[in-house]
């Protein structure tokens, strides 16, 4: 099927991922070994997302958001602050976290796109922190090792 989505893309920066914190610049990543330290955390897989942008949208899975993974959220928020400006979706209150399954899909792919899915497993284990920088296309692993 020619649908646009993660698996086509396999560098390490395309994993699946949840993000936390999307800032306007990456600062030095390891004031965040604190919040490494609080994995892992064991997440519930919820429904599916879309989130249109134009004639394209993003298709995902929700992440449901309860307490120890909302705390371990504002904790990076915190930490991150003097990195610049977060992205307002990105910020307590606001923040919707997912798994990315296709970007830039076109709207009328979307229900191929939805019936091609395999059903979702129950929970999923966060038991790493990355951190993407955008400028450089490096990522920098802080937990469980260096490694990504």
């Amino acid at each position: 099927m020619d649908i646009p989505h993660a698996g086509r893309h396999p560098r390490p920066s395309n994993r699946p991922h949840v993000s936390v914190a999307v800032r306007s610049e990456a600062g030095e990543p390891w004031p965040l070994r604190s919040a490494a330290l609080r994995l892992p955390i064991t997440v519930r897989i919820g429904g599916l997302l879309l989130f249109p942008h134009g004639d394209r949208a993003v298709l995902a899975r929700a992440v449901v958001a309860d307490a120890e993974l909302l705390d371990f959220h504002a904790e990076v928020h915190r930490l991150t602050i003097a990195w610049g400006d977060a992205l307002p979706t990105s910020s307590p209150g606001a923040w919707s976290p997912h798994l990315t399954l296709a970007r830039r899909l076109r709207r009328e792919d979307v229900p191929r796109a939805v019936e091609a899915l395999a059903p979702p497993p129950e929970r999923l284990v966060l038991d790493r922190l990355r951190v993407w920088d955008g400028h450089r296309h490096e990522v920098i692993g802080l937990y469980p090792s260096e490694s990504v």
